[in-house]
């Protein structure tokens, strides 16, 4: 899921994954500008993030292919959904150990309150998020040959 580092606030967690978005700007020393590494955020603060010990804000004009990691009980947030009895909910609030749970019929209006452990207990899981495919890469003869320093008269790409 490409977002700009605006979109990114409320979004990013500890754990997730990025990757650079071929052709956009990318600050990121960790990240290859083609998109062809990934690299997990270590800490996530109010106004930006860290990826090992490096921060990046909230702001400008740069964008990162978001990888979400595994949603856990510790990691529950907003907007995350849950599964019971083959009905989806949809977390509204998390407290604590306190979660604010939807109805099943409207997602935006709330159905109760529950521990997190009471919701475990009563069967409910969470929904994972569904992986995006794999961004898609085009390069030029003349860029493949520039990167392994060989002359492109000299280059041959067949398919596997």
């Amino acid at each position: 899921m490409i977002l700009s580092y605006k979109e990114l606030e409320g979004k990013i967690k500890v754990g997730d994954k990025v990757r650079a978005v071929p052709g956009k700007n990318n600050p990121c020393g960790e990240l290859q500008d083609d998109g062809s590494n990934e690299a997990t955020i270590t800490d996530v603060t109010e106004n930006g993030f860290y990826i090992d010990d490096w921060y990046y804000g909230f702001f400008g004009d740069w964008f990162l292919d978001l990888i979400p990691s595994e949603i856990t009980w510790d990691t529950l947030k907003v907007g995350d959904k849950l599964l019971a009895d083959r009905h989806k909910f949809k977390v509204l609030a998390v407290l604590g150990t306190l979660v604010g749970v939807s109805t099943t019929f409207d997602h935006d209006c709330f159905g109760h309150w529950n521990t997190k452990q009471s919701l475990q207990t009563a069967g409910y899981t969470i929904v994972q998020p569904t992986p995006p495919p794999p961004s898609k890469t085009t390069l030029t003869m003349d860029e493949i040959a520039k990167k392994f320093e060989i002359d492109v008269k000299n280059l041959e790409i067949k398919k596997e």
